[in-house]
């Protein structure tokens, strides 16, 4: 069904476009700095998995991740997308600097350091300070 709808919209989706530095920029709804596609009125994708699916004929699960090797997100040019996994997304993205504003924070919001015996990593790839979450597991136990 999905594609099918991309596909009855690809005209009108191609109209939102436009060629800039080899990347085909999205001029249509955005959201976060990255381009929406309108399914319904009120559901929509990101512009980029639209183009992807649309381009390969797959539908992708959303534990599959499109990725702009541009780095521009409202590109979507078939050529500058790559499917990842989400931990693959997250480490190229650490690898890259991060597109994230935290990522090139030294300290948490306390002013511990994060460094290798401070920091911890959880399952979805996110950072936080071991000191400030004892505090807080100290603090929800007296709580109870």
């Amino acid at each position: 069904m999905l594609l099918n709808i991309l596909t009855n919209k690809k005209e009108k989706l191609f109209k939102q476009t436009e060629n800039r530095n080899g990347c085909l920029l999205w001029t249509g709804p955005t959201r976060n700095g990255y381009g929406r596609v309108y399914i319904t009125h009120s559901t929509s994708i990101g512009a980029h998995r639209a183009f992807f699916m649309l381009s390969t004929r797959v539908i992708l699960p959303f534990s599959i991740h499109v990725h702009h090797t541009c780095q521009e997100k409202l590109c979507v040019n078939i050529k500058h997308l790559v499917v990842l996994s989400a931990e693959e997304h997250m480490r190229l993205t650490k690898q890259k600097g991060g597109w994230n504003q935290n990522t090139h924070k030294t300290v948490c919001i306390r002013g511990h350091n994060f460094d290798v015996v401070n920091t911890e990593y959880k399952s979805n790839g996110q950072r936080r300070c071991r000191k400030c979450n004892s505090l807080t597991q100290k603090q929800k136990r007296k709580e109870k």
